[in-house]
């Protein structure tokens, strides 16, 4: 659920810290090893700044980064779990510059965090990855989850995610990405056709 994740998940939980943190340090070094340049994680559900949770949350997330800095690799956080105006506040307050986006226009949606074309905007600069994965809205956003779809049959809107990526100058990879279902290759090709109907128009 929604609310178990926000406490077990990301970089949030003491008990799970020491783990996470040498998972995070072992997959860092991997990627340096094979020469790849960026590792994207999912943070947790980061606390609002006047949270005192923040401050915790944030020095933990520093301490990878500045792992990753010394083995030339960027560090990825994936969205969904809070607004884009949030994680932009983070972004910018992680003090080594080695922290970037990877967008999922979809978790917005099953989250409820916000609307990912806007958050394209806000998160425009920092955005290095992005997933192609669409979802529909919960009737209880944040409360329970949406339901992911396959991609250009929710509510991303697959002409707008183009437009807006367009707009703010992003030229790196779309991934697709299908993690619900049991025809995940058709909805993979759907997922294609979509694209390419998306960047065709």
């Amino acid at each position: 659920t929604i609310a178990s994740i926000r406490q077990s998940g990301g970089m949030m939980p003491d008990e799970r810290w020491a783990e996470r943190r040498a998972t995070a340090f072992a997959a860092g070094e991997l990627a340096a090893e094979i020469d790849l340049p960026m590792v994207s994680m999912h943070m947790g559900f980061i606390p609002r700044s006047g949270d005192s949770r923040y401050a915790t949350v944030l020095e933990r997330v520093t301490e990878i980064a500045r792992h990753f800095e010394s083995l030339g690799v960027l560090l990825l956080s994936e969205t969904g779990q809070e607004s884009a105006t949030q994680l932009l506040q983070f972004i910018n307050d992680v003090p080594t510059g080695n922290i970037a986006v990877n967008f999922d226009p979809a978790n917005m949606i099953l989250y409820g965090a916000g609307d990912p074309i806007d958050a394209i905007r806000i998160l425009g600069r920092h955005l290095r990855h992005v997933h192609i994965k669409d979802a529909t809205h919960s009737t209880q956003p944040a409360v329970t989850w949406g339901e992911e779809v396959p991609f250009g049959q929710g509510d991303v809107g697959a002409a707008a995610l183009i437009a807006a990526l367009n707009e703010v100058d992003y030229h790196g990879p779309l991934t697709i990405e299908r993690e619900a279902n049991d025809q995940r290759m058709t909805d993979i090709r759907t997922a294609i056709e979509s694209l390419r109907d998306a960047i065709e128009s």
